[in-house]
């Protein structure tokens, strides 16, 4: 399923029990065909974990308004993001 990156929230502290957290919140929007009440696109984020986001090997800064695929487990845990190339018209 394609997914258009609208921004990111990158995110490095202490909480209150001096706990480093360090990840990023990716917000998205996508089109829900399957549901005929939804007009329009569908607004969602995700929480990445800066392990996570280094697996992938992307600078997800470069992604916000670009397309991608976001693959999953069964759990629905963000395994990889794929930026979709668009196919270039031919004179």
């Amino acid at each position: 399923m394609e997914y258009l990156i609208v921004g990111i929230n990158e995110v490095d502290f202490t909480d209150d029990k001096g706990k480093r957290i360090q990840g990023t919140r990716l917000y998205f929007n996508y089109l829900d065909d399957t549901n005929p009440n939804i007009i329009g696109a569908i607004a969602d984020s995700k929480w990445l974990t800066k392990d996570q986001v280094d697996k992938f090997g992307i600078d997800l800064r470069t992604l916000v308004r670009k397309t991608v695929n976001i693959v999953t487990n069964m759990k629905g845990k963000i395994v990889n993001i794929i930026p979709v190339e668009k196919e270039s018209k031919q004179a």
